[in-house]
Protein backbone atom coordinates (compact mmCIF):
# COMPACT_ATOMS: atom_id res chain seq x y z
CA UNK A 1 0.00 0.00 0.00
CA UNK A 2 2.56 2.29 1.06
CA UNK A 3 4.58 1.78 -2.36
CA UNK A 4 1.47 2.51 -4.43
CA UNK A 5 1.09 5.75 -2.13
CA UNK A 6 4.42 6.63 -2.64
CA UNK A 7 4.42 5.66 -6.89
CA UNK A 8 1.25 7.89 -7.24
CA UNK A 9 2.72 10.67 -5.40
CA UNK A 10 5.68 10.76 -7.68
CA UNK A 11 3.54 10.39 -11.30
CA UNK A 12 1.41 13.26 -9.40
CA UNK A 13 4.82 15.62 -9.43
CA UNK A 14 6.12 14.17 -12.57
CA UNK A 15 2.77 15.42 -14.14
CA UNK A 16 3.38 18.33 -12.57
CA UNK A 17 6.47 19.11 -13.37
CA UNK A 18 5.74 18.36 -16.84
CA UNK A 19 2.65 20.76 -16.83
CA UNK A 20 4.90 23.27 -15.30
CA UNK A 21 7.24 22.99 -18.22
CA UNK A 22 4.89 23.36 -20.86
CA UNK A 23 4.39 27.04 -22.28
CA UNK A 24 0.73 26.39 -22.67
CA UNK A 25 -1.66 27.01 -20.17
CA UNK A 26 -3.67 24.06 -18.40
CA UNK A 27 -6.24 24.39 -16.13
CA UNK A 28 -9.22 22.39 -14.06
CA UNK A 29 -12.38 23.69 -13.55
CA UNK A 30 -14.93 21.72 -11.16
CA UNK A 31 -18.75 22.05 -11.87
CA UNK A 32 -19.24 24.96 -10.10
CA UNK A 33 -17.08 27.24 -13.26
CA UNK A 34 -14.62 27.33 -10.23
CA UNK A 35 -10.45 26.70 -11.18
CA UNK A 36 -9.18 23.58 -9.00
CA UNK A 37 -5.80 23.88 -10.89
CA UNK A 38 -3.43 26.05 -13.08
CA UNK A 39 -0.44 25.46 -14.50
CA UNK A 40 2.77 28.48 -13.97
CA UNK A 41 2.04 29.63 -17.68
CA UNK A 42 -1.53 30.28 -16.66
CA UNK A 43 -0.78 31.83 -13.25
CA UNK A 44 2.34 33.89 -14.78
CA UNK A 45 -0.84 35.53 -17.49
CA UNK A 46 -3.05 36.13 -14.29
CA UNK A 47 -0.05 37.82 -12.57
CA UNK A 48 -1.44 36.10 -9.67
CA UNK A 49 -0.20 33.13 -7.44
CA UNK A 50 -2.09 30.05 -6.29
CA UNK A 51 -3.91 31.03 -3.37
CA UNK A 52 -4.93 34.33 -5.49
CA UNK A 53 -6.54 32.36 -8.26
CA UNK A 54 -7.75 28.91 -6.84
CA UNK A 55 -11.08 28.47 -6.08
CA UNK A 56 -12.10 31.74 -8.17
CA UNK A 57 -14.21 31.73 -11.39
CA UNK A 58 -13.41 33.46 -14.61
CA UNK A 59 -15.00 36.50 -13.58
CA UNK A 60 -13.94 36.37 -10.05
CA UNK A 61 -10.73 36.65 -11.52
CA UNK A 62 -11.34 39.70 -13.58
CA UNK A 63 -12.27 38.41 -17.11
CA UNK A 64 -14.79 40.80 -19.31
CA UNK A 65 -18.53 39.55 -18.49
CA UNK A 66 -18.68 38.45 -21.74
CA UNK A 67 -15.54 36.21 -21.80
CA UNK A 68 -16.92 34.81 -18.34
CA UNK A 69 -20.30 34.33 -19.41
CA UNK A 70 -18.94 32.83 -23.00
CA UNK A 71 -16.70 30.14 -21.12
CA UNK A 72 -19.48 29.34 -18.45
CA UNK A 73 -21.82 28.42 -21.42
CA UNK A 74 -19.25 26.33 -22.65
CA UNK A 75 -18.28 24.62 -19.13
CA UNK A 76 -22.27 23.74 -19.38
CA UNK A 77 -22.05 22.25 -22.17
CA UNK A 78 -19.12 20.02 -22.20
CA UNK A 79 -21.01 19.02 -18.71
CA UNK A 80 -24.52 18.16 -20.64
CA UNK A 81 -23.25 16.54 -23.82
CA UNK A 82 -19.57 15.07 -22.22
CA UNK A 83 -17.75 16.26 -25.47
CA UNK A 84 -14.93 18.40 -25.75
CA UNK A 85 -15.26 22.12 -27.15
CA UNK A 86 -12.66 24.64 -28.70
CA UNK A 87 -12.36 28.16 -29.81
CA UNK A 88 -10.28 30.91 -29.95
CA UNK A 89 -10.48 34.28 -27.85
CA UNK A 90 -8.25 36.97 -27.41
CA UNK A 91 -6.95 38.39 -23.71
CA UNK A 92 -6.11 41.31 -22.54
CA UNK A 93 -4.11 40.90 -19.22
CA UNK A 94 0.00 41.35 -18.08
CA UNK A 95 1.63 39.86 -21.34
CA UNK A 96 -0.62 42.49 -23.18
CA UNK A 97 -3.47 41.72 -25.81
CA UNK A 98 -2.74 38.19 -27.46
CA UNK A 99 -5.16 35.63 -28.97
CA UNK A 100 -5.39 32.35 -27.48
CA UNK A 101 -7.15 28.62 -29.09
CA UNK A 102 -8.16 26.40 -26.55
CA UNK A 103 -9.84 23.01 -25.56
CA UNK A 104 -12.21 21.75 -22.98
CA UNK A 105 -12.40 18.65 -22.52
CA UNK A 106 -14.82 16.21 -19.66
CA UNK A 107 -13.20 14.15 -16.72
CA UNK A 108 -15.55 11.47 -16.46
CA UNK A 109 -15.81 9.49 -13.22
CA UNK A 110 -16.36 5.74 -13.06
CA UNK A 111 -20.21 6.08 -13.17
CA UNK A 112 -19.69 8.47 -16.72
CA UNK A 113 -20.55 11.30 -14.85
CA UNK A 114 -18.58 14.72 -15.62
CA UNK A 115 -16.74 15.33 -12.71
CA UNK A 116 -14.30 18.19 -14.06
CA UNK A 117 -13.52 19.92 -17.02
CA UNK A 118 -9.50 19.80 -17.87
CA UNK A 119 -8.87 22.36 -20.44
CA UNK A 120 -5.53 23.57 -22.40
CA UNK A 121 -5.05 27.09 -23.93
CA UNK A 122 -2.59 27.94 -26.45
CA UNK A 123 -0.80 31.27 -27.13
CA UNK A 124 -1.42 31.67 -30.93
CA UNK A 125 -0.61 35.29 -31.75
CA UNK A 126 1.92 34.97 -33.79
CA UNK A 127 -0.11 32.95 -35.85
CA UNK A 128 -3.03 34.45 -35.75
CA UNK A 129 -0.96 37.64 -36.89
CA UNK A 130 0.64 35.89 -39.76
CA UNK A 131 -2.65 34.39 -41.12
CA UNK A 132 -4.27 38.06 -40.79
CA UNK A 133 -1.16 39.32 -42.84
CA UNK A 134 -1.60 36.86 -45.47
CA UNK A 135 -5.53 37.68 -45.35
CA UNK A 136 -3.93 41.24 -46.17
CA UNK A 137 -1.42 40.23 -48.54
CA UNK A 138 -3.89 38.03 -50.68
CA UNK A 139 -6.03 41.13 -50.95
CA UNK A 140 -3.07 43.06 -51.84
CA UNK A 141 -2.31 40.81 -54.43
CA UNK A 142 -5.97 40.71 -55.85
CA UNK A 143 -6.20 44.16 -56.14
CA UNK A 144 -2.75 43.87 -58.02
CA UNK A 145 -3.43 41.52 -60.08
CA UNK A 146 -7.11 43.38 -61.04
CA UNK A 147 -5.30 46.58 -61.27
CA UNK A 148 -2.23 45.06 -64.01
CA UNK A 149 -5.46 43.62 -66.01
CA UNK A 150 -7.07 46.93 -65.77
CA UNK A 151 -3.80 48.46 -67.00
CA UNK A 152 -2.69 45.54 -69.39
CA UNK A 153 -6.24 45.99 -71.57
CA UNK A 154 -6.00 50.28 -71.38
CA UNK A 155 -2.27 49.55 -72.94
CA UNK A 156 -3.33 47.21 -75.44
CA UNK A 157 -6.17 49.43 -76.44
CA UNK A 158 -3.49 51.95 -76.70
CA UNK A 159 -1.49 50.40 -78.73
CA UNK A 160 -4.44 49.07 -81.00
CA UNK A 161 -5.13 52.56 -81.49
CA UNK A 162 -2.16 53.82 -82.16
CA UNK A 163 -1.19 50.67 -84.74
CA UNK A 164 -4.17 52.03 -86.38
CA UNK A 165 -3.76 55.79 -86.94
CA UNK A 166 0.25 55.46 -87.53
CA UNK A 167 -0.81 52.02 -90.53
CA UNK A 168 -2.81 54.99 -91.89
CA UNK A 169 -0.37 57.57 -92.75
CA UNK A 170 2.62 55.53 -93.60
CA UNK A 171 4.25 55.20 -96.75
CA UNK A 172 5.07 51.98 -96.34
CA UNK A 173 5.77 48.85 -93.98
CA UNK A 174 9.16 49.80 -93.31
CA UNK A 175 8.15 53.38 -92.56
CA UNK A 176 5.34 51.70 -90.49
CA UNK A 177 8.04 49.77 -88.44
CA UNK A 178 9.67 52.63 -87.62
CA UNK A 179 7.75 54.96 -86.61
CA UNK A 180 5.10 52.79 -84.87
CA UNK A 181 8.34 51.32 -83.00
CA UNK A 182 9.31 54.86 -82.15
CA UNK A 183 5.59 55.21 -79.92
CA UNK A 184 6.20 52.12 -78.58
CA UNK A 185 9.30 53.42 -76.93
CA UNK A 186 7.52 56.22 -75.66
CA UNK A 187 4.73 54.39 -74.50
CA UNK A 188 7.63 52.48 -72.67
CA UNK A 189 9.26 55.33 -70.90
CA UNK A 190 5.72 56.16 -69.65
CA UNK A 191 4.91 53.36 -67.92
CA UNK A 192 8.51 53.20 -66.75
CA UNK A 193 8.11 56.25 -64.65
CA UNK A 194 4.66 55.17 -63.42
CA UNK A 195 6.10 51.76 -62.37
CA UNK A 196 8.56 53.01 -60.51
CA UNK A 197 6.09 55.28 -58.04
CA UNK A 198 4.88 54.84 -54.92
CA UNK A 199 1.38 54.85 -54.00
CA UNK A 200 1.39 58.46 -53.12
CA UNK A 201 4.01 59.83 -55.51
CA UNK A 202 3.18 61.19 -58.85
CA UNK A 203 5.02 61.71 -62.52
CA UNK A 204 6.35 64.89 -62.57
CA UNK A 205 6.11 67.26 -65.91
CA UNK A 206 10.23 68.08 -65.82
CA UNK A 207 10.71 64.53 -65.55
CA UNK A 208 8.76 63.50 -68.17
CA UNK A 209 9.33 66.38 -70.72
CA UNK A 210 12.96 65.66 -69.84
CA UNK A 211 12.48 62.08 -70.53
CA UNK A 212 10.83 62.48 -74.08
CA UNK A 213 13.52 65.29 -75.04
CA UNK A 214 16.37 63.15 -74.00
CA UNK A 215 15.16 60.03 -76.30
CA UNK A 216 15.43 62.04 -79.31
CA UNK A 217 18.33 64.31 -78.79
CA UNK A 218 20.96 65.08 -76.92
CA UNK A 219 20.70 67.95 -74.51
CA UNK A 220 24.48 68.81 -74.38
CA UNK A 221 24.68 68.85 -78.01
CA UNK A 222 21.90 71.08 -78.70
CA UNK A 223 22.07 73.04 -75.25
CA UNK A 224 22.35 76.14 -77.33
CA UNK A 225 19.32 75.08 -79.52
CA UNK A 226 17.02 74.05 -76.50
CA UNK A 227 15.16 76.68 -73.42
CA UNK A 228 12.84 74.83 -70.96
CA UNK A 229 11.66 77.30 -68.35
CA UNK A 230 9.29 76.56 -65.79
CA UNK A 231 8.64 75.11 -62.18
CA UNK A 232 10.35 71.89 -61.36
CA UNK A 233 8.35 69.15 -59.80
CA UNK A 234 4.96 69.85 -61.04
CA UNK A 235 2.99 66.77 -60.04
CA UNK A 236 0.71 65.41 -63.06
CA UNK A 237 -2.23 63.44 -62.64
CA UNK A 238 -1.65 59.61 -63.22
CA UNK A 239 -4.29 58.91 -65.62
CA UNK A 240 -2.34 61.71 -67.66
CA UNK A 241 1.13 60.84 -68.08
CA UNK A 242 0.90 58.34 -70.91
CA UNK A 243 -1.44 60.75 -73.05
CA UNK A 244 0.81 63.85 -72.23
CA UNK A 245 3.94 61.98 -73.10
CA UNK A 246 2.56 60.39 -76.00
CA UNK A 247 1.69 63.75 -77.27
CA UNK A 248 5.69 65.01 -76.21
CA UNK A 249 6.79 62.02 -78.40
CA UNK A 250 5.22 63.68 -81.22
CA UNK A 251 6.51 67.21 -81.04
CA UNK A 252 10.04 66.34 -80.34
CA UNK A 253 9.79 63.93 -83.05
CA UNK A 254 8.88 66.56 -85.61
CA UNK A 255 10.96 69.13 -84.27
CA UNK A 256 13.79 66.58 -84.94
CA UNK A 257 12.34 65.32 -88.15
CA UNK A 258 10.85 68.58 -89.57
CA UNK A 259 11.24 71.59 -87.36
CA UNK A 260 13.49 73.71 -85.04
CA UNK A 261 15.95 70.84 -83.84
CA UNK A 262 16.71 69.78 -87.81
CA UNK A 263 18.25 73.25 -88.33
CA UNK A 264 20.73 75.57 -88.10
CA UNK A 265 19.77 78.35 -86.04
CA UNK A 266 16.11 76.77 -85.05
CA UNK A 267 15.48 77.18 -81.60
CA UNK A 268 12.56 75.00 -79.31
CA UNK A 269 11.79 77.23 -76.21
CA UNK A 270 9.10 74.98 -73.61
CA UNK A 271 7.97 77.08 -71.14
CA UNK A 272 5.39 75.66 -68.25
CA UNK A 273 3.58 77.65 -65.55
CA UNK A 274 0.50 76.81 -63.11
CA UNK A 275 -2.43 78.68 -64.04
CA UNK A 276 -5.31 79.64 -61.83
CA UNK A 277 -9.14 77.86 -62.98
CA UNK A 278 -11.86 79.94 -64.60
CA UNK A 279 -14.69 80.42 -62.82
CA UNK A 280 -16.69 77.70 -64.32
CA UNK A 281 -14.13 75.05 -63.65
CA UNK A 282 -12.75 73.33 -61.04
CA UNK A 283 -10.92 75.52 -58.10
CA UNK A 284 -7.59 73.32 -58.56
CA UNK A 285 -4.66 74.88 -61.21
CA UNK A 286 -3.77 73.95 -63.93
CA UNK A 287 -0.85 73.35 -66.08
CA UNK A 288 -0.22 75.08 -69.68
CA UNK A 289 2.50 74.27 -71.79
CA UNK A 290 4.02 76.26 -74.27
CA UNK A 291 5.58 74.77 -77.22
CA UNK A 292 7.33 76.92 -79.76
CA UNK A 293 9.77 76.31 -82.31
CA UNK A 294 11.31 79.34 -83.93
CA UNK A 295 13.77 79.69 -87.39
CA UNK A 296 12.53 76.94 -89.12
CA UNK A 297 13.03 77.92 -92.63
CA UNK A 298 11.07 76.54 -96.29
CA UNK A 299 8.03 75.72 -94.33
CA UNK A 300 5.55 74.29 -96.91
CA UNK A 301 2.75 76.31 -97.80
CA UNK A 302 0.63 73.68 -95.81
CA UNK A 303 2.63 72.08 -92.65
CA UNK A 304 -0.06 69.38 -92.46
CA UNK A 305 1.12 67.80 -95.37
CA UNK A 306 4.46 66.92 -93.90
CA UNK A 307 4.94 63.04 -94.00
CA UNK A 308 3.85 61.67 -90.98
CA UNK A 309 3.00 65.22 -89.28
CA UNK A 310 -1.32 64.11 -89.60
CA UNK A 311 -0.81 61.27 -87.34
CA UNK A 312 0.94 62.95 -84.76
CA UNK A 313 -1.54 66.05 -84.54
CA UNK A 314 -4.54 63.89 -84.77
CA UNK A 315 -3.37 62.49 -81.66
CA UNK A 316 -2.43 65.81 -79.99
CA UNK A 317 -5.75 67.92 -81.16
CA UNK A 318 -8.04 64.47 -81.01
CA UNK A 319 -6.76 62.49 -78.61
CA UNK A 320 -5.56 64.91 -75.50
CA UNK A 321 -8.50 66.35 -75.06
CA UNK A 322 -11.22 63.28 -75.52
CA UNK A 323 -8.48 61.12 -72.97
CA UNK A 324 -7.50 63.54 -70.75
CA UNK A 325 -9.59 66.66 -71.43
CA UNK A 326 -7.06 69.02 -72.35
CA UNK A 327 -7.50 72.43 -74.10
CA UNK A 328 -5.15 72.45 -77.56
CA UNK A 329 -4.09 75.20 -79.43
CA UNK A 330 -1.91 73.81 -82.56
CA UNK A 331 -1.04 75.96 -85.28
CA UNK A 332 2.08 76.48 -87.31
CA UNK A 333 3.74 80.28 -87.34
CA UNK A 334 5.77 81.55 -90.35
CA UNK A 335 8.73 79.88 -88.55
CA UNK A 336 7.82 77.07 -86.47
CA UNK A 337 4.95 75.13 -85.04
CA UNK A 338 3.04 76.34 -81.89
CA UNK A 339 1.47 74.31 -79.80
CA UNK A 340 -0.23 75.02 -76.32
CA UNK A 341 -1.46 72.35 -73.53
CA UNK A 342 -4.05 73.35 -70.73
CA UNK A 343 -4.59 70.11 -68.35
CA UNK A 344 -5.35 69.38 -64.79
CA UNK A 345 -3.01 68.45 -62.45
CA UNK A 346 -2.68 66.69 -59.44
CA UNK A 347 -4.60 68.58 -56.24
CA UNK A 348 -0.66 68.13 -54.73
CA UNK A 349 0.55 70.94 -57.06
CA UNK A 350 -2.13 73.18 -55.04
CA UNK A 351 0.88 74.16 -52.89
CA UNK A 352 3.43 75.01 -55.75
CA UNK A 353 0.16 77.52 -57.50
CA UNK A 354 -0.27 79.65 -54.08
Amino acid sequence: MGRALHDTERERRRLQAFLNSSPDLAYVFNLEHRFTYANRALLRMWGKTEEEALGRTCLELGYPDWHAAMHSREIEQVIATRRPIRGDVPFEGPLGRRMYDYIFVPQLGLDGEVEAIIGTTRDVTERSEHEDERARNESLLRMLVDELQHRTRNIMSVVRAMASRTLATSRDMADFSIRFDARLDALARAQSLLSRLGELDRVQFDVLLRAELSAHVDPAAHDDQIVLEGPAEVPLRSGTVQPLAMALHELATNAVKYGALRQQGGRLHVRWNLVGAGASEAASPRLRVDWQEHGVRDLPADPASIRGGGAGRELIERALPYQIGAKVDYGFAEDGLRCSILLAVSEQAVALAD
